[in-house]
């Protein structure tokens, strides 16, 4: 009787580095938008990555609004300045598998109104 083992390795594919958001104001001379600005660095760990996917995620729902194949930066347009935004960032590989997620949360911007404090009429 002859065995035969196989080994089924996966190799881990590790999480962006040091992805961050922030929501800036777009003006242009007839309108303004708001954009959320992500960002991040493949990992230098990671073999055989294609492309990053960038998931923009709401309580369980994930909805992927990027696909970047050498992009390490994108701007997600028309973004509402009062809602705090929750992004994921995976790197897939050639097989299609994804790894571990960057999570990065995109904050309201903080009014310049509440920043000053109140101002009392004495």
């Amino acid at each position: 009787m002859e065995k035969t083992v196989t080994a089924n390795f996966l190799r881990n594919i590790y999480a962006p580095l040091n992805a961050s958001g922030q929501k800036v104001l777009n003006r242009s001379f007839s309108q303004a938008e708001y954009i959320n600005l992500i960002t991040f660095e493949p990992n230098p760990d990671n073999v055989d990555i294609k492309f990053h996917r960038l998931y923009e995620v709401e309580g369980t729902k994930r909805t992927e609004i990027a696909l970047l194949e050498t992009a390490v930066e994108f701007q997600h347009r028309g973004v509402l300045k009062d809602k705090t935004y929750t992004y994921h960032v995976v790197a897939v590989n050639s097989a299609s598998r994804e790894g571990a997620p960057a999570v990065l949360v995109v904050q309201v911007e903080l009014h310049r109104a509440a920043a000053a404090g109140v101002r009392r009429n004495d």
